[in-house]
C-alpha cells in the first residue's frame, strides 16, 4: 500500500510550510501523520527539495551507515514541524506576544547550525545535496533556515491558516484582495461548500453535520 507521504500536495511556497503541511491538523493536534519512518522522510525530501540524484543516493547511504541518526530523524523532523507551526501561528496573530516563544526560537536557531548544504549545477538548474556532517542535520538546517527567512521577511504578513476540516495547513496568500481562505479551493474549499449544501438540503431540523 502506498505511503501517505506520496500523496501530500506540495504548495511550493516555502519549504518550511511544506513541512508543516506534511500533517493534517485538528485543534492543533496531528490528525494524519506522514512521517512514520525514515523512508517516509526520504520520500518527502526527494519531492520537496531540488536534490540531485547523486546527492539523494549519497544521503540514503549516509543514513544506512548511521542507524541511530536514521531512527531518530522522523521524530526530530516532527518536533521541528511542531516548532515551526507554533511560530508561524504566532506570526499570523497580530496580538500574539512573542515572550513565550523563546524556547521555540532557540530550538530553531540550533537547527540553523545544521550540516552545510552545497549547490550543484545541472542542465535543469541548481540543486542541493548534503555536504558532510551528520546525515540528518542538513535537512533540519534547511527547514529551519526557510522558517527563519519567512518569519523575518515581508511574506510573514501573507501567512494564512486554512480552516478546512481535518486540515490546518499554512499557506501564503498571494491573491490581490488578500482574502484567500483555503489552502486549495479544489480540496478544502469544495468540501466546505459540499457540507454547507448538505446542511441546507437537510433543513433546519437536522444539525448532525458540522463544519
Amino acid at each position: 500500500m502506498p505511503r501517505r507521504v506520496a500523496f501530500i500536495t506540495l504548495l511550493a511556497d516555502r519549504l518550511c510550510l511544506d513541512l508543516v503541511n506534511s500533517a493534517n491538523w485538528i485543534d492543533g493536534q496531528v490528525a494524519d501523520e506522514a512521517f512514520a519512518s525514515v523512508d517516509d522522510v526520504v520520500a518527502w525530501a526527494s519531492r520537496a527539495l531540488p536534490m540531485s540524484a547523486g546527492g539523494l543516493d549519497d544521503w540514503k547511504a549516509a543514513l544506512s551507515a548511521d542507524p541511530q541518526a536514521a531512527e531518530q530523524l522522523p521524530a526530530r523532523l516532527r518536533a521541528c514541524r511542531d516548532t515551526i507551526r507554533r511560530l508561524c501561528l504566532a506570526g499570523i496573530d497580530p496580538g500574539a506576544s512573542p515572550a513565550g516563544l523563546q524556547p521555540d526560537l532557540d530550538a530553531l536557531f540550533a537547527l540553523n547550525a545544521g550540516a552545510p548544504v552545497r549547490l550543484v549545477a545541472g542542465e535543469a538548474g541548481f540543486r542541493c545535496e548534503p555536504a558532510g556532517g551528520a546525515p540528518d542535520g542538513w535537512l533540519l538546517g534547511l527547514v529551519a533556515r526557510s522558517a527563519t527567512e519567512l518569519l523575518l521577511g515581508p511574506d510573514r504578513s501573507a501567512l494564512r491558516l486554512c480552516p478546512g476540516h481535518r486540515c490546518g495547513w499554512l499557506f501564503l496568500d498571494r491573491s490581490r484582495s488578500g482574502l484567500r481562505r483555503w489552502c486549495q479551493m479544489e480540496t478544502c474549499g469544495n468540501r466546505a461548500k459540499a457540507r454547507a449544501h448538505h446542511r441546507r438540503a437537510q433543513g433546519p431540523q437536522d444539525r448532525s453535520v458540522r463544519e
